[in-house]
């Protein structure tokens, strides 16, 4: 018995001094706790930061975190915490436990049950509510916490998703906004849903990586578009204004010019109904009623900044520039948005690049979100990168004016790279779907097959092209360069000549083009008719406060 006694006893010390020699304290092992910043029986909801604290060693290899015996984090050092998403999980009691492990592989754990509540009986409405609430208030993590309460309570619950997909594009993640809303069963009955997709969606299609199917996902985006502005119009009241600007807005301005006309038929309608409806006459190519009924108002005394920025727009797509910008000049020097944006263009036209450029910006800088003051900046803007910004703003901000895509399908046709005209090919034909009555698609359709070495395609276009506008300058610029292509000497001299006699400031040249040059003086260098166009967004701001300098 003493033996036993003195043999234990001897172990005992030779451990001791093992652990002492080693550099190990004397039963670590036995004195390592864990202990949870939270007290058992707590409730917690959306992601729980859960927190560990280890004491009596500090030779911790990591801790292991368990959701109900599941795995769900291993943390190499301190701080001992994970977030753990309770949304991903049903709502009630659940066990977190906590194991430990040092360097020598010994063990501690401790556990905790906690009670997952994310008001999920409130049901999916009204937490969707909470979420949309809190996003116009500008609580950002609010509206993201609340709306994935909202998709767990109901997966389908499209105001929720909306708000997270609002939030995701502002984050340009436009791949997971569209996800997310894509295919929902309630997208066709909600106009701001389709509206807000087919934003998304214009984004994604803008994305240089996406460039092969830009085509196909322009055409969905502005589908959607007119698909809402189809289901505002039915839920209207008949012979109201607002279904004039829904037809105005998703493209369709002949249908606006007799919406409007149903709300008054008279010679003389009120300043305002006015107003929108030159502006439908205007990108209708109607000019000549469209000036019409704006010199009746203006002879009547009725007369607004807002009126003469749409004279100016008429002005400036019949190519009268220097009267364009006089129409203008007083009220763009006042800061009116719409006016500084056709001082921009009629700049733009006159060579002045910098005037043009200074407009437009202090238009952008009015409203930054509008297509038509970021076109302007697009075409008149003095660096590349501002270019390319203001482009992509100018077609996800009015995705069914033309000219924005023809500046954007000019451009790839010009890059190197085999897919890019078949590409640009596509973009000026949905172009010409999109405006009808527009010259510029069908002469870039021309020119583009003209430059693919495509001549008889590209001469069929030319020709068709010439029997809705006989006696153009920039058709017969267009038809010099198909001649100069087939090797037609003469006849492209000719068409030069034709040109430079309607418009020798912008076609007295020379020598007749080739077919990229034709492309890259029309709609990337002169943007002689690229399709200019005001919105009703940008014309109903009357002023910025600010004074503008003028050329």
């Amino acid at each position: 018995m003493v033996t036993s006694i003195r043999t234990l006893r001897s172990a005992l010390v030779f451990a001791a001094l093992s652990a002492i020699l080693l550099g190990v304290p004397a039963a670590s092992f036995a004195a390592m706790k864990l202990s949870f910043d939270l007290k058992s029986g707590s409730h917690v909801a959306d992601v729980a930061n859960i927190v560990v604290q280890v004491t009596g060693s500090t030779d911790v290899d990591q801790v292991q975190f368990y959701v109900d015996d599941k795995l769900e984090a291993t943390v190499p050092g301190v701080p001992y915490q994970f977030g753990w998403d309770t949304i991903k999980t049903t709502e009630g009691s659940h066990v977190i436990k906590a194991v430990a492990t040092d360097d020598s592989g010994n063990t501690a754990s401790a556990s905790i049950s906690l009670i997952v509540d994310n008001d999920l009986s409130l049901g999916g409405a009204v937490l969707a509510r909470k979420a949309s609430e809190a996003l116009q208030q500008g609580d950002l993590d609010g509206a993201r916490r609340w709306a994935r309460r909202a998709v767990k309570a109901d997966s389908g619950e499209l105001q929720a998703l909306m708000v997270l997909a609002s939030l995701d594009a502002r984050s340009h993640n436009y791949t997971q906004a569209v996800a997310r809303l894509q295919g929902n069963p309630g997208l066709d009955k909600s106009a701001d849903a389709l509206e807000a997709l087919s934003t998304y969606k214009m984004h994604v299609a803008l994305d240089p990586a996406n460039v092969r199917d830009v085509v196909q996902l322009v055409k969905s985006a502005t589908q959607m578009l007119q698909q809402a502005a189809n289901l505002r119009i039915s839920a209207d009241q008949p012979n109201t204004v607002a279904i004039g600007d829904e037809y105005l807005n998703s493209g369709r301005p002949a249908q606006a010019v007799q919406a409007y006309r149903n709300v008054s038929s008279s010679d003389l309608p009120p300043l305002d109904l006015a107003v929108k409806i030159a502006l439908a006459e205007v990108l209708n190519h109607q000019y000549v009623p469209a000036r019409t009924l704006m010199d009746n108002e203006r002879n009547h005394k009725q007369d607004s900044s807002a009126l003469r920025a749409v004279y100016g727009l008429c002005l400036l797509r019949q190519h009268l520039v220097s009267q364009a910008g006089a129409m203008v000049a007083a009220d763009a020097a006042k800061g009116v948005p719409a006016s500084m944006v056709i001082a921009s263009y009629a700049a733009l036209q006159e060579g002045h690049s910098q005037e043009a450029n200074d407009m437009a910006s202090a238009a952008v800088a009015a409203i930054p979100d509008a297509g038509d003051t970021n076109f302007a900046l697009a075409m008149g803007a003095t660096l590349s990168i501002i270019r390319e910004q203001s482009l992509t703003r100018a077609i996800v901000g009015d995705p069914l004016q033309p000219g924005p895509y023809l500046v954007y399908a000019s451009q790839l046709a010009l890059l190197a790279g085999q897919q890019q005209p078949a590409i640009a090919q596509g973009i000026a034909t949905f172009c010409r779907s999109l405006d009808p009555g527009a010259l510029s698609p069908r002469l870039l359709e021309g020119l583009l097959a003209v430059d693919q070495h495509n001549l008889e395609q590209g001469k069929a276009l030319l020709n068709a092209t010439s029997l809705s506008f006989p006696a153009m300058p920039d058709l017969f610029y267009s038809m010099s360069a198909y001649c100069t292509a087939a090797q037609l000497g003469g006849a492209s001299t000719q068409f030069l000549a034709k040109a430079a006699k309607l418009d020798r400031t912008d076609f007295g040249m020379d020598l007749p083009p080739q077919p990229a040059e034709a492309i890259r003086y029309l709609f990337l260098t002169k943007h002689y008719r690229p399709g200019f166009f005001l919105s009703l967004k940008t014309l109903a701001v009357t002023g910025t406060g600010q004074s503008v300098k003028m050329p």
